[in-house]
């Protein structure tokens, strides 16, 4: 539990295309208790917001979109979603 802290990097969220590397990325569904969120650097990496006191399972949903307009067009009919399964043990 004391990776939990606040800042402490999560996962990097940065896509392996040169075209993709200006996304945008937003918590679309598990982050109820806003206990995460996502920095807006580029790569992007999903944290912790606040220290999480108890164990608990989040299952979070994220969602990308391009900052390029072509590229934008094309992810908003078909956006990248990773859903991660987050398990905080003692």
């Amino acid at each position: 539990m004391d990776h939990t802290r606040p800042r402490f990097r999560i996962i990097r969220l940065q896509p392996s295309l040169a075209f993709m590397s200006q996304m945008h990325y937003v918590i679309t569904s598990g982050n109820e208790d806003e206990m995460f969120e996502i920095s807006s650097e580029t790569p992007a990496s999903l944290h912790f917001k606040r220290k999480i006191r108890t164990p608990r399972t989040y299952d979070l949903e994220i969602v990308g979109y391009s900052w390029n307009r072509d590229v934008y067009r094309r992810s908003k009919k078909d956006p990248f979603t990773l859903r991660l399964r987050l398990i905080v043990t003692n």
